[in-house]
């Protein structure tokens, strides 16, 4: 059976919405199950901002060891950054790893900032001619969109976050910006995001030494119950996994005797109680791909 029919098959017996890309990164052969449709990143979208940080530590406009001070003010969502002591300083390449191994959204805003903002990753994305790959807010901003709330108002935003039961009181709107398939919001292609992976891996705008810095930190993954998950332990897995409520997504490489091979899952609309079910169906999708390449060569 061919990889798009397995591909296929498997997404069709999911009870959520299932997008799938594949890339065999030596031959450049791509398979996919609705790769061109746009899907909600969730903290995927850090892999294009690494990507651009990179970009610009080969230009010299930015250094991996240069110092970037954390700042007083409220922060949102996962990490381990938002309990350091404000004013902490950490380099660069501190806060990249911080940002792709345990995805922490402060770590990522900084970088964001460092970087010049986001229409510095739009730009980059389309030279690289991946034009369905779209970022339009930060971990800050994405976060304040999808529960309803002001983001010029940081005073309210402290006192919230300083209170439990404020914070366990909020929830994210289903009719929320984030969780559309439109390019106002960040989201990407199954068939884009494989491409980016491939050029990371296989770079035509960064060089050597940026692309092993991104395969290294990626490789440092400690997300890894999607695509790593079925996978044999001696396979080096490079990845970036993203989730926000039905919004379920993993990125990655696998690195095969055979070649790299990039895939990429964003899953859709994933019930409250199938969480574990979504992640299980990415990696089980991860081993049919592996498989089907281990017994092609």
């Amino acid at each position: 059976m061919s990889l798009q029919s397995l591909l296929e098959r498997h997404a069709m017996r999911q009870p959520f919405v299932m997008a799938l890309g594949v890339r065999n990164i030596e031959t450049g052969e791509e398979v996919s199950v609705n790769g061109s449709e746009l899907f909600p990143m969730a903290s995927t979208f850090k892999v294009p901002v690494l990507y651009t940080l990179m970009h610009l530590v080969d230009r010299r406009e930015v250094s991996l060891e240069e110092r970037i001070r954390v700042p007083e003010g409220p922060a949102l969502g996962s990490g381990a950054l938002p309990h350091f002591h404000r004013g902490v300083e950490l380099t660069v390449r501190d806060l990249a790893y911080l940002m792709i191994i345990i995805s922490d959204n402060l770590a990522t805003d900084l970088l964001v900032d460092r970087i010049g903002g986001l229409e510095k990753v739009n730009m980059l994305m389309a030279k690289l001619g991946l034009h369905n790959i779209h970022v339009r807010m930060d971990c800050y901003h994405l976060l304040c969109e999808g529960l309803g709330l002001d983001p010029d108002n940081r005073e309210l935003l402290t006192e919230i976050i300083a209170n439990p039961e404020k914070m366990e009181s909020l929830s994210f709107s289903e009719s929320s910006l984030i969780f559309r398939q439109v390019p106002e919001n960040n989201v990407a292609s199954p068939t884009d995001m494989c491409r980016l992976l491939s050029e990371i891996v296989r770079p035509t705008q960064l060089s050597p030494e940026a692309s092993k810095e991104i395969v290294k930190i990626m490789g440092h993954q400690h997300l890894r119950q999607r695509i790593p998950a079925l996978l044999p332990d001696k396979l080096h897995v490079i990845n970036k996994t993203g989730t926000v409520r039905g919004t379920r997504c993993d990125v990655g490489v696998l690195m095969m005797d055979s070649g790299p091979v990039a895939i990429s899952a964003f899953l859709h609309n994933v019930p409250e109680n199938m969480g574990w079910d979504g992640d299980l169906a990415i990696a089980q999708a991860a081993r049919l791909v592996h498989d089907y390449y281990l017994d092609s060569h």
